[in-house]
């Protein structure tokens, strides 16, 4: 089935297309190469083109999906597989926000298209799924993603990660991975010096970014190393010490908090108690008694009496919200 173009962008000249030694194999290869991970895009996809890869399964749903990079790039492609367990109605193509586990293709995938796997960036499964009819597309996506870190760059404050990832489309080929050069801005959240970089090659790091960049390779512009900007990242201590269970107790029947989204209540809560502020003398200050009386009396009026509420926030600096 043919390919839609999405977003018609133009393409850089300017971009990278430098193939790295972060650079994963095409091949399918031993699962046993690879170390642990995850991976994981987070965004505003245009999803088109859905096609049952098994006549029989008719839940087991593929697309073709579509994620904006920027004016000047191309967008991300990806083949994306979605199990619709609740049997939902699910338009041909249009603006969804997903979230779906990610790897690279390569040419064991199961596209169940007669397109070559170098056509799409991504290969992955659907976990969650909405459809945003209106919602503009035009959103760089979010990338998330842990594993063992290399390539550490204090200057520059870069460093690389491998990703491995089990998805369906690779059957026994699995697991496969994601090259990702993470970057770290120049922001009030990362000062220069306070960089969060790994302490050493293999740290293990989980990792939240937003994807702005794919490095492609030359002529065939196949997906190599997709970039990101941190915007959180955690390192996971190399341990194998027993960490303590916490057992929370059992809450007798009937207390466990319950709310109905669409019962909201009509009516707002009674105002928070407040106390005065004692003055110099020990005693009240006048000016809390005076606002605890036409806090008591605009209550009386309405809560939304504007005389109320002017008189109500003319003396609220001389009281504490308990």
């Amino acid at each position: 089935m043919a390919r839609k173009t999405v977003f018609s962008p133009s393409i850089s000249s300017s971009q990278s297309a430098v193939k790295t030694a972060l650079s994963p194999a095409r091949s399918a290869g031993p699962s046993a190469q690879h170390p642990p991970g995850s991976a994981c895009i987070f965004g505003m996809a245009v999803l088109e083109n859905p096609r049952l890869a098994d006549p029989s399964k008719v839940r087991s749903i593929t697309f073709d999906a579509s994620f904006w990079m920027g004016e000047e790039s191309m967008p991300l492609t990806a083949c994306f597989r979605y199990f619709n367990k609740d049997n939902m109605e699910i338009p041909e193509n249009g603006t969804f926000a997903i979230m779906a586990t990610v790897a690279q293709p390569n040419e064991a995938a199961d596209l169940c298209t007669m397109a070559p796997y170098t056509d799409y960036d991504l290969i992955g499964d659907i976990l969650w799924m909405v459809h945003t009819p209106g919602a503009d597309a035009h959103q760089q996506p979010m990338l998330i993603a842990n594993g063992p870190s290399r390539n550490i760059q204090r200057e520059q404050a870069t460093f690389e990660m491998q990703a491995t990832q089990f998805v369906q489309q690779l059957r026994e080929a699995n697991p496969g991975s994601v090259a990702i050069h993470v970057e770290i801005p120049d922001t009030g959240r990362f000062k220069n010096g306070k960089k969060p970089l790994p302490s050493t090659d293999g740290s293990n790091a989980a990792v939240i970014g937003r994807l702005t960049s794919i490095e492609r390779a030359p002529r065939v512009m196949a997906a190599e190393v997709f970039c990101i900007t941190l915007e959180n990242v955690a390192y996971l201590p190399r341990s194998h010490i027993s960490l303590p269970v916490h057992n929370p107790t059992t809450p007798p029947a009937g207390t466990r908090r319950k709310f109905n989204f669409q019962d909201v209540p009509d009516t707002p809560p009674p105002p928070a108690k407040k106390r005065a502020l004692i003055g110099n003398d020990g005693r009240p200050s006048a000016s809390a008694s005076n606002c605890s009386s036409s806090t008591a009396s605009s209550t009386d009026e309405g809560l939304h009496s504007d005389s109320g509420g002017m008189a109500g926030s003319s003396s609220t600096g001389s009281l504490i919200a308990l």
